[in-house]
């Protein structure tokens, strides 16, 4: 599910952005492998390194290896709504 920048509120943009920013440690405007490690990991699920590789494949719609905020609204809102049971259950089929 892809949704548009445009699509948001102005607050819900807000928010996107902030979350966005503090998993873009080096300002780069994308979150690359080891940043969406600790992403994967802040949500406390326990990946390994090739599991998080290949989740980020998944996420990664335009495969230039990093997640872009674009791609980060698409991903959070894959996981809006979820129980952390099901955002786990999400993550577990992601890695598959």
């Amino acid at each position: 599910m892809t949704v548009e920048i445009s699509q948001l509120t102005s607050e819900e943009l807000h928010i996107m952005r902030t979350a966005f920013n503090i998993f873009d440690r080096n300002d780069d405007d994308q979150i690359d492998q080891a940043e969406f490690g600790s992403l994967i990991r802040a949500i406390g699920f326990n990946a390994s390194n090739h599991e998080i590789q290949e989740t980020l494949k998944k996420f990664d719609k335009n495969k230039d290896g990093v997640i872009d905020f674009q791609e980060f609204i698409s991903m959070a809102k894959h996981f809006e709504g979820c129980s952390k049971d099901d955002m786990e259950q999400n993550l577990r089929q992601a890695f598959r």
